[in-house]
């Protein structure tokens, strides 16, 4: 039988502070990066209608709202995921090389 009191000690325990998060995947986690692929502009998402509903302009996400990632973000207090991509994230994100 385990002993209750030992794990309500460990759940005290836990890390509460985030400050990144990994995201392993693809399209389903689209933060945008269709704006910053060398491609012809009809095959952008970055003019009406794409983002329009959640974030009232362009986003460059082929979707029209919020992924299962940008929850996952609200919830643990980080801010959206930038496209991997963006050119002004410079040295504050990993980046990809």
């Amino acid at each position: 039988m385990e002993d209750n009191n030992n794990n309500n000690n460990n759940n005290n325990n836990l890390v509460t502070d985030q400050s990144a998060l990994f995201v392993f995947g693809d399209s389903v986690f689209d933060g945008g990066n269709n704006n910053y692929i060398d491609t012809l502009p009809s095959f952008r998402s970055n003019y009406w209608p794409y983002g329009q509903t959640t974030f009232k302009f362009s986003t460059g996400r082929v979707s029209d709202g919020r992924s299962i990632l940008d929850f996952i973000a609200k919830y643990a207090w980080l801010p959206l995921i930038p496209p991997v991509l963006q050119p002004s994230n410079g040295n504050n994100h990993i980046l990809m090389r």
